[in-house]
């Protein structure tokens, strides 16, 4: 998962964009790029120095635009550096002004779900400082293998909550009977769980995890399963 620079292209076409700031004032408008990868999703793209390699282009407000394997993302240059170890750093820049529905896709293994209740799986990464994840949906697919789950107990059920096992939670409970004991592949949902209230401290910079609320592990199963999340990223405005 690298930079490729033959996926980078400026867009602007006047030589005069590109943000300067000269004796405090700040010139021009911001430069506009687009970048493309079939391999790389939208945490890797917004990760720190991804761009290092053309920090010489870009100045502080430059916004690029991303198309990664996980679907559109817009970003702003929020800091470069230029030298012989260059770094450029990036953050979300919803166009609209509205923060933009992003879509991930995380695997978790059968031994991942067989161990969930104690190890719950993160399927969206903390936001950073003074941000929050909003869990808006997923769709979890069970890719069928050759034994199915075995559900020990009522209520072992599963949810989207953050930041681990004791976490706020946030979907409403998703119904295991039914799914995971299924020995063909099964699809079901999940949606976000009414009035979430949370404590600011356990939502700001958290992340999002899919955990095994039951009394018990799940037992048995070798099927993996895909977690398609859909969320926002809003800023708290605490800081």
């Amino acid at each position: 998962m690298s930079f490729d620079k033959d996926r980078w292209s400026r867009q602007s076409v006047a030589m005069n964009t590109g943000a300067l700031s000269v004796d405090g004032t700040l010139e021009n408008g911001p430069a506009v790029f687009t970048y493309a990868s079939d391999s790389d999703g939208v945490s890797d793209v917004e990760a720190a120095d991804y761009f290092a390699e053309k920090a010489w282009d870009l100045a502080v407000g430059d916004l690029i635009l991303a198309n990664t394997s996980e679907g559109y993302v817009s970003l702003a240059v929020s800091a470069v550096t230029r030298s012989d170890s260059s770094s450029v750093t990036v953050v979300s820049a919803p166009l609209s002004g509205v923060a933009p529905v992003q879509t991930a896709v995380v695997s978790v293994s059968a031994a991942e779900m067989l161990a969930l209740a104690a190890t719950p799986k993160e399927i969206v990464a903390a936001p950073g400082a003074d941000r929050i994840v909003q869990f808006l949906e997923a769709q979890l697919i069970l890719d069928w293998g050759t034994v199915a789950y075995t559900i020990t107990a009522a209520g072992d059920d599963m949810v989207v909550r953050y930041t681990d096992g004791t976490g706020a939670i946030v979907s409403a409970n998703i119904e295991t009977t039914g799914f995971l004991d299924q020995t063909a592949d099964t699809v079901t949902n999940a949606i976000p769980k009414s009035d979430a209230i949370v404590a600011a401290t356990g939502a700001v910079n958290q992340p999002l995890v899919l955990d095994n609320i039951g009394a018990n592990e799940f037992t048995l199963g070798d099927s993996p399963l895909r977690v398609v999340v859909s969320y926002k990223v809003v800023n708290a405005a605490l800081a």
